[in-house]
């Protein structure tokens, strides 16, 4: 169980469960499948716990919360054995790829490339460009997992491809090395490519 809480009060306390050290953000968030939902839209575990309010009432809560973890380690196993036997060609893992970089950033469009304007020309060769790019990385990074862990053409090894792509090889800002490296921790933990990662998931449990 990873804790967290901040100095000040400012962000809330969060309890997440993980069945490892925590290194990646895949096996961090453990997350549910709402298997009753049609768009299968994974929910995370983690439990947090807001600086107002009497709190001794939410850590009870919290730790009623914490009693489920066995059902969701199980159910997340199921989660993972059925992605890693759904095979996923090469056009469904570039589907996969284009679906959640849409989903996260804006993409050229053919009327934009074909412009009159050259402005809109100019800024949607530079969204291709930038497209073109990410695919190469999620691309090459595909081929190294498949090299070393061996998982075979699966849903699984897509979304960790892609996943691997947001949360360590697109380029973090910050204004020094170490400054991105504590943003990027933060992100993909608890900010944005927290986020993102679930959609990834939710998009590979779809394809």
């Amino acid at each position: 169980l990873l804790a967290s809480n901040s100095h000040d009060g400012s962000n809330a306390i969060r309890l997440t469960p993980t069945s490892i050290r925590t290194v990646c953000s895949n096996t961090f968030h453990m997350v549910i499948p709402n298997r009753d939902d049609e768009q299968v839209r994974p929910d995370s575990a983690a439990i947090t716990i807001r600086h107002s309010g009497k709190l001794a009432d939410k850590m009870q809560a919290a730790k009623q919360a914490l009693r489920h973890y066995d059902e969701t380690v199980k159910r997340n196993v199921e989660l993972w054995e059925a992605m890693q036997a759904k095979r996923m060609d090469a056009d469904s893992r570039m589907k996969l790829f284009a679906d959640s970089y849409a989903s996260m950033w804006e993409v050229a469009t053919p009327e934009d490339l074909s412009s009159t304007d050259e402005n809109v020309r100019k800024t949607a060769r530079h969204r291709l460009s930038r497209m073109q790019a990410a695919a190469e990385l999620f691309i090459q990074r595909y081929a190294d997992e498949q090299s070393k862990l061996g998982l075979g053409d699966s849903a699984w090894a897509a979304f960790n491809a892609m996943t691997g792509f947001l949360q360590h090889d697109k380029k973090a800002r910050g204004e020094d090395d170490s400054n991105r490296v504590e943003k990027r921790i933060e992100s993909n933990l608890f900010g944005i490519n927290a986020s993102r990662t679930h959609d990834v998931l939710a998009l590979a449990l779809a394809s």
